[in-house]
């Protein structure tokens, strides 16, 4: 059984810090839904309020449709995982599992089964006997998963679960969470700051910043489509480059960036006179060698000469990082296919990129690097 979460024009405030305003979005019943945002944007916030230990100062959240105002975090469909997972050393794994089921009065054999059957669901048959500090990161991640699905919640909270782990473990614990929310079908509500993260496992994600949601969309869309500075920016890397709308269509609009006239795709959001930010992805910057110009010829749109600051190996990938506008560097990303020609730093090259690549967004905030 899964519920929706509905965020009714919520705003949270604590004195006369505003740390949620006007979030406005509905959860449906089943989605993997993330949050994502750098730390003190709020996310956490919400999913407090969501779980009943944050009241809304206005607007309301509503669980299944029913507004939760007045309703305790113990009366709600909700579990939550912390960050710290907060797991009982003294206890068993089974007992860990069935904690909740205790206190709801559950009998001691019921409790076993149900334990068991949720053992058998995170992969770790066998293993109820166990102290959680017999086992790995993951399989304690496992261990709190299974807890919180133990008490049969609509709506499951995940407060930065994997952020303890290291880096492969973290990787491989997406997929497994993924797939544990496939096959129990409930709704589960995750926060993160890790673009990764989000990216991999939800079906939409909401990007947040400085208390306000940004854009909603599925990971495809934020990524490929940014509908702000921030998100842009925010959203795995990205090049800014900033100039004056010299041209504007539907679809693309011109800018002059001074180094070059650079075409991007134009979402609506900039018009002729305007200042505004042209985003490029380092993916899609193509390098070449630097040609002399033709005589009399004009620059071409989307192709500009930078200097090489410096070249970094990454096994699959290789970072080039060249001096653009203003002495701010741009970032290029080139796969390793080995015995690529590589880049001396101070060298001229060729940097292009093609008019579908890029995306013109109002002048606005941008992460913090």
């Amino acid at each position: 059984m899964s519920a929706d979460v509905e965020l009714d024009h919520l705003t949270i405030r604590f004195g006369e810090f505003t740390a949620v305003q006007d979030a406005h979005l509905k959860i449906e019943g089943g989605e993997f839904f993330s949050f994502l945002g750098p730390s003190g944007c709020g996310k956490t916030t919400i999913l407090r309020a969501v779980s009943g230990f944050n009241d809304p100062t206005e607007g309301a959240v509503r669980i299944g449709g029913k507004d939760m105002l007045g309703i305790g975090p113990n009366k709600r469909q909700t579990a939550l995982i912390f960050q710290n997972l907060a797991l009982f050393p003294l206890m068993t794994v089974a007992e860990n599992i069935a904690f909740g089921l205790e206190v709801r009065g559950v009998n001691k054999l019921n409790r076993r089964d149900k334990a068991n059957q949720l053992l058998d669901l995170i992969a770790l048959n066998g293993q109820g006997d166990k102290l959680v500090s017999e086992l790995s990161g993951g399989q304690r991640q496992r261990v709190a998963i299974a807890r919180a699905l133990a008490v049969e919640p609509e709506v499951l909270l995940l407060d930065e679960p994997l952020s303890a782990l290291d880096l492969k473990l973290r990787q491989h614990m997406r997929s497994e969470l993924r797939e544990i929310q496939q096959r129990v079908g409930i709704t589960f509500i995750y926060i993160t700051h890790d673009q990764g993260e989000a990216l991999t496992m939800s079906d939409r994600i909401a990007v947040m910043s400085a208390g306000r949601i940004q854009q909603v969309g599925n990971g495809n869309s934020v990524y490929d489509n940014p509908e702000t500075a921030f998100v842009a920016s925010f959203v795995g890397e990205n090049n800014p480059l900033i100039g004056k709308v010299i041209q504007s269509d539907k679809d693309f609009a011109v800018l002059d960036c001074g180094i070059a006239r650079v075409r991007a795709r134009n979402l609506g959001k900039v018009k002729i006179g305007d200042e505004a930010y042209s985003f490029i992805r380092p993916e899609n910057l193509a390098l070449s060698p630097l040609e002399a110009e033709e005589p009399g010829g004009e620059a071409l749109e989307n192709t500009f000469a930078a200097p090489v600051i410096s070249e970094s190996f990454e096994g699959a990938v290789r970072l080039i990082s060249l001096k653009g506008p203003a002495k701010k560097p741009l970032l290029a990303t080139l796969p390793n296919t080995g015995g690529s020609k590589k880049f001396t730093p101070g060298v001229q090259v060729r940097v292009s990129f093609r008019a579908e690549q890029a995306v013109a967004l109002p002048i606005g905030d941008l992460a913090d690097e």
